[in-house]
Parts: C-alpha cells; structure tokens; sequence
C-alpha cells in the first residue's frame, strides 16, 4: 500500500512523512525475543544491502515454516510470533524504504520512520494494556512533528530512539 501511495504524496517544503506503527516484539536483538538464526539476523540489520526481496524472503520462509510446522526449532521469535515476524518486516521495511527516498531533492524529500505505542488498552490487547489510546498515540504524533531534516530510517518509543 505504501508503495502504491508514495506517487500521491505531494511536493513540500515541510517533506512528507510516513510512520509506520509497528512493536518492540519486531525488534531484531530484543532480550526475549529475537531472532535466533544469527546469518538472518546479520542481513536484517546492514541498512547498506538490506533489500525488499530478503524482506519478502524471510517473511516466506516463516509462513514455510508454519505449514510445515518447523518454525520452533528455525529461529523465530518465541513471543507472539506471527505478530511479532510482522512487526519485523514493518521495521525493515521502514529502514529500507527511508533509505531508498534519502536522496531525494529538497520539497520533495519523504521521511520515514516507526514507532511502538506500547501495550495498549484496546480490544486487541483484550483490554489487558496498560496504557490508553490516547497515550500510545503520543509518540506517533510526536514522531510525525520532528524537525524534518531530523530523523530517517528510525525507531521510536515513548518518544525516544530506541535500537531494531
């Protein structure tokens, strides 16, 4: 969708944004949930030569996994897994995505970042959160009004950076 949306996206002298919400559950080296498999999780963090098709790779290789019922022992994360394989691509994609748009002249510049709102009360969380909606959003609203010349290609929660 973002693909489809990005000739949409009018000329500025403010730069256009994309935030992607995404979750720490996605983080590449988070301390209960990361990727095991240490040659994947090499190529997920080089920005250098991260491509849409290792992105896609990866996500395909999981939902192999899945149907053939091996995903425990290929490596993935333990913690909601399903999500937290999505959230991954999510970051990786933003990581990729901001490193694509970066050379782009100015008033036509696109940034693009990702942001955790946290364990939020809703009906996904079963309403088992700790934060409200309104609380979560404060970093995304946030992260969409940083100096446009800040910040590309990052990760934000409770409006700080924190690490893929």
């Amino acid at each position: 969708m973002t693909e489809s949306m990005l000739p949409l996206m009018k000329p500025s002298s403010v730069s256009a944004r994309i935030l992607n919400v995404s979750s720490r559950l996605g983080r590449l080296n988070g301390r209960r949930n990361k990727i095991g498999d240490e040659l994947l999780r090499n190529q997920l963090e080089d920005d250098e030569h991260l491509t849409e098709a290792l992105i896609d790779t990866t996500v395909q290789s999981f939902m192999e996994q899945i149907r053939e019922g091996t995903w425990v022992s290929g490596g993935w994360p333990q913690i909601f897994t399903d999500y937290s394989v999505s959230k991954l691509a999510v970051n990786a994609y933003t990581r990729f995505l901001a490193r694509r748009l970066s050379g782009r002249p100015e008033g036509h510049k696109i940034y693009v970042n990702c942001y955790c709102p946290g364990w939020v009360k809703t009906d996904m969380t079963g309403w088992e959160g700790n934060i409200t909606a309104e609380e979560g959003a404060d970093t995304g609203v946030w992260t969409a009004l940083l100096a446009p010349e800040s910040l590309s290609g990052k990760f934000f929660a409770e409006r700080r950076e924190i690490r893929f």
